[in-house]
């Protein structure tokens, strides 16, 4: 496996696991947050056990990243669910990776296919999962803790720092969503990392409305930041005004205005309101809460990058079109 083959191979095995964590982690809040909030206990249930199966979920994307047989998808549901257990969502990818790698490897070859595939592919998931899990959940919880900590510690520079890598996570194939889950990114860490994101998404779709125009406002601000990443290639420039955001308002999450937010809601920002029902489940649905995520989620996100788009239009660093993106990825 060649340099950019193997970069292939990770990009499309993280995305799977994003599809993974939407499918079941990030829509069960939703629902389990909208369950709660407007009292309706079947909301409230379907969103808890959607949550509860984050792993096979997981397990069963990694097996679909790499055209998996059946056969081999179905016993890499079960392996996510014993990676899950030890290894949270990447301890979940890796025995759904070792379960399809095995498993399509095997399938069809012999007359008791059957029994041979779904046996040699919940034994090498399984054996992942108990050998490489616990040490994985264990280094993704202790760096998750120095994020915490250094947020308590130095919450300026934290905010600063987590809102800004978060922000620019968002815009990459490393979701910035699987690395606020990986890390179990929770108190006013996860929430300078949603207001950074934020400053991404509601950045991209205000300084870049001359180019978008209405569509802009709800396939960047309410959808997915990574539509600009090919703009950003050809002019780096574009994203200085979002960045410049981050970096000015992730301080007051931790600071000022402590905001927080919970791991699967952390790195979302506002795609499909999902960062501000996290908020809201965290923090609760005081008029307070709200206020803060109108300035921080959305108006001042929004004011800033159109400045700073301004100044650098200006100075001729932004042109028209630099911004102009396709709505599908």
């Amino acid at each position: 496996m060649n340099g950019q083959t193997a970069k292939k191979y990770i990009f499309h095995s993280l995305k799977a696991m994003v599809l993974g964590l939407f499918a079941s982690l990030i829509m069960g809040v939703i629902l389990r947050t909208l369950g709660s909030e407007l009292e309706i206990p079947f909301l409230d249930r379907v969103g808890s056990l959607a949550m509860e199966g984050m792993g096979p979920a997981i397990g069963a994307a990694a097996a679909w990243s790499l055209g998996a047989p059946p056969l081999v998808l179905f016993g890499c549901a079960c392996c996510g669910l014993a990676g899950v257990q030890g290894g949270g969502p990447l301890g979940a990818l890796l025995a759904g990776l070792a379960a399809a790698e095995c498993g399509r490897r095997v399938s069809g070859r012999t007359q008791l296919d059957i029994l041979v595939t779904p046996i040699a592919t919940l034994l090498a998931g399984c054996v992942v999962a108990e050998l490489a899990g616990p040490p994985i959940g264990s280094f993704m919880r202790f760096l998750g803790g120095i994020v915490v900590s250094a947020t308590q510690a130095q919450p300026l520079v934290a905010g600063a720092v987590i809102a800004v890598v978060m922000g620019m996570a968002m815009c990459t194939p490393f979701s910035s969503t699987a690395i606020a889950i990986m890390l179990d990114m929770h108190g006013t860490a996860a929430g300078a990392a949603t207001v950074g994101c934020c400053c991404q998404l509601v950045g991209f779709a205000i300084s870049g409305y001359r180019d978008n125009g209405p569509s802009g406002l709800v396939s960047l601000g309410l959808g997915c930041a990574m539509l600009q990443l090919p703009n950003i290639l050809r002019n780096p420039y574009i994203w200085l005004p979002q960045i410049l955001a981050s970096a000015l308002l992730g301080p007051f999450a931790t600071t000022i205005f402590p905001m927080e937010n919970m791991p699967a809601g952390a790195g979302m920002g506002s795609s499909g309101l999902v960062g501000q029902l996290g908020t809201i489940a965290t923090m609760g649905a005081t008029p307070q809460v709200f206020l803060l995520m109108g300035f921080f989620h959305f108006l001042l996100p929004g004011l800033l990058a159109w400045i700073f788009a301004g100044l650098l239009r200006k100075a001729g660093k932004i042109h028209d079109g630099d911004m102009r993106v396709s709505t599908t990825l």
